[in-house]
């Protein structure tokens, strides 16, 4: 068993025992996607939103940007771009990353939002001049 595969198993028999444990979501989350396979990034998504629901439901704040990064890059491979979108939306207004706003940018021009793309695409470029 891959040790990735051991702590998906302890996270998920602490979140039985406590189901707004946030923490254990966002942790067996991450644990999924670094197993890197497809079945194991449905998997990541759905921890992810289920801390995403914790939180709303709770009060408490996802202190762990990755969260939305990776729920977004996943629907960025997917192809769901309004979800990918959203996702990118909420970790801009918390973690002003130039990934993220790069990543809101992306999914706003598939969409067709090519002025908002535009916009948050130019400041990307000024957050981070490097990787125009």
């Amino acid at each position: 068993m891959h040790n990735y595969e051991k702590a998906i198993a302890e996270f998920e028999h602490m979140i039985d025992i406590d189901n707004t444990w946030l923490t254990g979501y966002v942790e067996a989350g991450h644990a999924y996607y670094r197993l890197n396979n497809e079945s194991s990034k449905e998997n990541a998504l759905k921890q992810y939103l289920k801390a995403i629901r914790v939180a709303n439901l709770t009060g408490k704040e996802i202190k762990d940007q990755l969260v939305f990064q990776r729920a977004g890059a996943i629907y960025c491979v997917d192809e769901k771009w309004e979800d990918a979108r959203v996702m990118f939306l909420m970790c801009a207004e918390s973690y002003k990353t130039a990934f993220s706003y790069f990543n809101l940018g992306v999914a706003s021009y598939h969409l067709g939002y090519f002025a908002e793309a535009e916009k948050v695409l130019g400041l990307v470029n000024y957050m981070d001049p490097m990787h125009a």
